[in-house]
């Protein structure tokens, strides 16, 4: 994602920038790190208008089931958040689903007051949502509910990059 200036978007009163989203996210990678699969940032910040994900579609935008799914690039969050910045944490997608990658980003946090109002994007603002978010999964032993699933994720990341190091080496 480019960079926003909220002098940039018209439907927005200019406000500033605490930080830049950049900045935010360089500091959520120093704080909370890659995933060890694939080295995504395990939390961004991104802006609802910009963001596009690959899904799996059986039916036409007329509501038709289609003979054959197609694979199509449609929005992630535009027409549920327009407008918005949004944090995100990188999860494994677990079950029958209609995305196509086995991580996903999933949001977390919009920043909007109670109101639905634009607010924007800060660091210690995220550190405190997902220390909060952390906090809560470890005291309610998210971790042991959920390990082996993230484990498979990790497992399968990695044996999939050795397959195909394995194949380039092979020719």
């Amino acid at each position: 994602m480019g960079a926003v200036r909220l002098g940039q978007l018209p439907f927005i009163k200019v406000m500033e920038l605490r930080e830049s989203v950049e900045d935010i996210n360089k500091r959520l990678i120093e704080e909370y790190s890659r995933d060890i699969g694939d080295g995504r940032a395990n939390y961004r910040v991104v802006f609802s208008d910009n963001l596009m994900e690959k899904r799996i579609i059986k039916f036409d935008d007329h509501g038709n089931e289609l003979i054959f799914a197609e694979v199509r690039l449609v929005p992630k969050y535009r027409q549920w958040k327009p407008h918005r910045f949004i944090l995100e944490r990188l999860v494994p997608v677990i079950g029958e689903t209609d995305l196509l990658e086995k991580m996903s980003y999933e949001p977390i946090w919009t920043f909007e007051d109670k109101r639905g109002k634009y607010l924007p994007p800060w660091f210690e603002a995220c550190r405190h949502i997902i220390e909060n978010i952390l906090m809560n999964m470890a005291s309610r032993n998210y971790y042991t509910k959920y390990k082996l699933f993230l484990l498979v994720a990790v497992l399968d990341s990695r044996l999939t990059k050795l397959c195909n190091s394995r194949k380039e080496l092979n020719g």
